[in-house]
């Protein structure tokens, strides 16, 4: 299995090209919380080219900023740790159960006939 900066890498969830979110548990044991652990890798960020570092900046800044809003509110994701590591970005929040698309589907139901115009 995969370590990066003590969190152990369980499974991959998803992959949007740029960012890709992993589950993970602190230190390998799920006792210490679930983690999402998401990998921002730039175009030419492994090339190490100025603008990958430059992507790679503004993506740790977003994370940052998380951080500050975040603080002191339940209402947030929790951001664990921020980092960088071969010119890719590394955010680590909290693992939440519910996707904004699994909380749409829990409160409309529609069925097959509806959906005609």
């Amino acid at each position: 299995m995969t370590e990066i900066g003590g969190y152990q890498i369980d499974q991959p969830l998803c992959s949007d090209g740029l960012v890709t979110t992993y589950l993970a548990s602190k230190d390998g044991s799920k006792e210490n919380g679930r983690f999402h652990l998401k990998i921002y890798k730039p175009p030419g960020a492994i090339a190490g080219t100025p603008r990958a570092a430059l992507d790679t900046s503004k993506f740790l800044e977003v994370g940052r900023r998380l951080q500050v809003v975040a603080k002191g509110s339940s209402s947030f994701i929790s951001v664990k740790a921020l980092g960088h590591r071969k010119g890719c970005g590394i955010l680590v929040t909290t693992a939440f159960d519910y996707t904004l698309q699994s909380l749409i589907d829990a409160r409309i139901h529609l069925e097959p006939h509806e959906l005609r115009h």
